[in-house]
């Protein structure tokens, strides 16, 4: 039996009043950053809530609020139109393996942005759970190692290392908690001190938390130039 137009519009408001296709946002309402659909949680702990943030060519995300202390990468190259309440909306131009960070203490900041380039954008971005920083601190990993710093401020440290095939990092250790993202795709052999080596296959966004240190060398063993971010907690 098909249902009559005015039956049909009386169950979807129904359906749509209780959620059954999801959460309901009005056009304008912002809502916090882990509830946007584009914005995928993918871990929370006590440490970090990490979100994945994939905005296909000419989606738009609704407007959301980032509240907490946050870094992220912006895993490839695209063309993003900001807006912010209030505001101009502004057309950015994101490279590829760009690393930034906002901080709590400017304020909450909600926006939304529209993907008016040509391909799907993908981020990878930390917020940051706890309060306090580390008393640990350690000082930064030299360049000659093969982590170069990207980011470095009271809360995250972050290191860009990029691999050739074939080429390989000395064994360096990077204090806990940190996280791991892959900036490219490839496959790399990580070995730890005492322990048998590790392939990995790396895809882009790929994400790695370690709750405490980490010691190991790195080595591309892949066909391919890979790239890895590595940010330290503190």
């Amino acid at each position: 039996m098909r249902l009559s137009h005015p039956i049909l519009s009386a169950v979807l408001g129904t359906l749509l009043a209780v959620g059954a296709f999801g959460p309901v946002y009005a056009e304008d309402e912002a809502i916090p950053a882990q509830q946007e659909p584009r914005h995928r949680p993918k871990l929370e702990n006590e440490y970090v809530r990490v979100l994945d943030v994939e905005i296909p060519a000419g989606y738009q995300t609704l407007f959301h609020t980032h509240a907490l202390n946050y870094t992220y990468l912006m895993v490839n190259a695209a063309l993003l139109r900001n807006e912010v309440p209030g505001k101009p909306a502004a057309d950015i131009k994101i490279p590829a393996g760009l690393v930034g960070y906002y901080r709590a203490s400017e304020g909450a900041y909600t926006h939304r942005f529209t993907n008016i380039g040509a391909g799907t954008f993908r981020a990878i971005g930390i917020e940051l759970m706890r309060a306090a920083p580390r008393v640990d601190v350690t000082p930064p990993l030299p360049e000659q190692s093969g982590y170069v710093t990207v980011l470095d401020n009271e809360r995250v440290r972050a290191y860009r290392v990029t691999l050739d095939p074939g080429q390989s990092t000395p064994s360096v250790t990077l204090p806990g908690p940190s996280i791991r993202v892959a900036g490219s795709a490839g496959k790399i052999l990580q070995q730890a001190p005492g322990a048998e080596a590790v392939a990995m296959n790396l895809t882009p966004a790929q994400f790695e938390f370690r709750s405490g240190s980490a010691a190991h060398s790195l080595k591309n063993v892949g066909d391919a130039r890979v790239e890895i971010y590595e940010f330290e907690l503190k």
